[in-house]
């Protein structure tokens, strides 16, 4: 794709990108190409991980259907809360979240990933642009990322993560089953939980899925 982007976007004298006098349609279809080539690396990833699978699809589908997030998830906070109160929070309850988190990705034979804090202008730009302003209903300030090799450990997080639901740990406010597959291929289940008032992210993804993605292909 790189080559196909050189001719596409030729560079000024100065060594700059020339996007004024780009060739639109041939940059067009060289992404388009692109989409196409990550859709098929992200489909055979699946079809990899995809033996005794449809187990874990019924187990995702259901815990979709039973929490769709019809109420949109926020934070505890007053509408008018500032993006500090949100970033404070979010420092107070990382450590407890993160625990409730770690252990029944890591029981179910998963490797667990921390993500980064959402930074303060992030945030604000997300807050604007999605919810008017409204910064509580940002929950993924605090992310982390579950990541398996196998449909059945995968699975066994599901059972998991609903038994901890069951008990005062957290509570799971929102899943987004998206196993099957949009248009880029990509596939994981995202769930927002809460604990003790502040809502954060969870990701569940197979390896194979993860390393296309962490290779920037998904970009």
């Amino acid at each position: 794709m790189y080559s196909t982007v050189e001719r596409a976007v030729p560079r000024t004298a100065a060594g700059d990108r020339d996007v004024k006098n780009c060739d639109r349609d041939g940059l067009k279809d060289a992404i388009s190409h692109a989409q196409r080539d990550v859709k098929a690396l992200y489909d055979a990833a699946w079809a990899a991980c995809a033996e005794a699978a449809d187990d874990l699809l019924r187990e995702t589908a259901a815990l979709q259907a039973e929490f769709p997030g019809e109420k949109p998830p926020r934070c505890a906070l007053p509408r008018e809360a500032t993006v500090e109160a949100l970033v404070a929070m979010a420092s107070e309850r990382a450590e407890a979240m993160h625990a409730a988190l770690e252990q029944p990705v890591k029981e179910s034979g998963g490797a667990y990933f921390q993500g980064p804090r959402k930074g303060t202008p992030r945030i604000t730009e997300k807050a604007e642009a999605d919810y008017d302003g409204d910064v509580a209903r940002v929950v993924d300030v605090e992310r982390a990322t579950g990541v398996y090799g196998t449909a059945n450990d995968f699975n066994a997080a599901i059972s998991k993560l609903r038994a901890a639901a069951r008990g005062e740990e957290l509570r799971i406010l929102r899943c987004k089953d998206n196993l099957r597959g949009g248009t880029s291929g990509y596939r994981d289940v995202k769930l927002n939980v809460d604990v003790d008032g502040f809502v954060g992210e969870l990701q569940l993804t197979f390896q194979s899925i993860k390393e296309i993605k962490d290779s920037g292909a998904h970009q």
